[in-house]
């Protein structure tokens, strides 16, 4: 709350929304390629990746590194553009009002000729191999433990529904048990009801909240190298990012933000994947 009330009152409401244009073009085919890649990775290891999870976790990391590769330099430009701390000009009209020239590509333009002019092409995928070492495995434990919340949300389901068809039946507590069995032991997800949207919300945001945990402290120093940009600070690697960090705050400055960062990832998450599972079931994708 002291962050969004400084954020506010030196650079005005609508700098909350500083960088959304870019992260708006980030995400369009970020997303697209990550559940792509994801999709079409998980169905080429049918067959020879026989555990749910471990299928759910390679595709998710192939997927990560195919889309985190293409999409990074707008990634790089939305972590720019969002740590520019310039104010607002005085009677700009941009204090309490969101300004639509605030989110255009002035500065978009602006920060793509700085990188540019001081690293070159380079300079675009500046930081790439600490994003990678964040991103690849946090896409792969979000899809590994979405896919088995929602694969175990959904076999409590059925059982729970068999249960109920076989006590109004009057049928044998046997075959319900074979049903359950069967189901358990099959792990196949074509056995399985699409997950409602409630379903997906529940596994998305328990999913996002495991994986933020684990992957925080990387996530730190991705975007410590991303906006160390000038002077010696430039030169800075990931080793030593680790090390300022822990000469600052100790461990514990590792998790500095985790509690901004699980209100936004949460929510996020939950939307992403019920947006998702929402689109297969309209498309008819499979």
């Amino acid at each position: 709350m002291a962050a969004l009330r400084h954020v506010v009152t030196t650079e005005g409401l609508a700098s909350l929304w500083k960088g959304n244009l870019v992260t708006i073009m980030h995400r369009i085919p970020y997303s697209s390629t990550n559940f792509w890649a994801y999709e079409s990775t998980k169905r080429a290891l049918e067959g020879r990746v026989s555990n749910d999870a471990a299928r759910a976790w390679t595709a998710g990391a192939v997927s990560g590194l195919v889309a985190c590769t293409a999409a990074y330099p707008l990634d790089l430009l939305r972590t720019r553009i969002a740590a520019d701390t310039a104010p607002a000009a005085p009677g700009s009209g941009l204090r309490w009002m969101p300004a639509p020239r605030f989110l255009t590509r002035g500065r978009v333009r602006a920060a793509l000729s700085r990188i540019l002019a001081e690293h070159g092409v380079r300079g675009l995928y500046k930081g790439l191999g600490a994003t990678l070492v964040q991103v690849v495995p946090g896409l792969a434990f979000n899809f590994c433990f979405y896919d088995t919340f929602k694969r175990l949300a959904l076999q409590a389901q059925a059982r729970a529904e068999a249960a109920v068809k076989a006590e109004a039946d009057g049928g044998s507590g046997s075959g319900v048990g074979s049903g359950s069995g069967g189901g358990r032991s099959g792990g196949s997800e074509q056995a399985l009801p699409s997950p409602s949207p409630l379903t997906s919300a529940a596994s998305a945001c328990a999913a996002g909240l495991v994986t933020s945990t684990l992957t925080f402290p990387l996530d730190v120093v991705r975007r410590r190298l991303q906006v160390y940009e000038r002077g010696a600070l430039g030169a800075m690697r990931y080793w030593d990012v680790v090390a300022a960090v822990r000469r600052e705050a100790g461990l514990a400055g590792f998790y500095r933000g985790i509690g901004p960062e699980y209100m936004k990832v949460l929510p996020g998450m939950a939307i992403a994947f019920t947006t998702y599972e929402a689109l297969k079931r309209f498309t008819g994708a499979v």
